[in-house]
């Protein structure tokens, strides 16, 4: 769903580090971070920084 709101993210990438799928967003300063467990699945974990 969030590919729906926010459009194609900047970086896209399984996370084999910490065991998930990751989705990077980068407006000016700021990043949006959305951690999955699984590609496709709910989010896991999101990270403003």
């Amino acid at each position: 769903m969030v590919k729906l709101w926010l459009g194609k993210p900047q970086k896209e990438y399984l996370n084999e580090a910490e065991g998930g799928y990751d989705m990077i967003y980068k407006y000016g300063s700021r990043t949006l971070s959305f951690h999955y467990l699984e590609e496709d699945e709910q989010i896991h974990l999101i990270s403003i920084y």
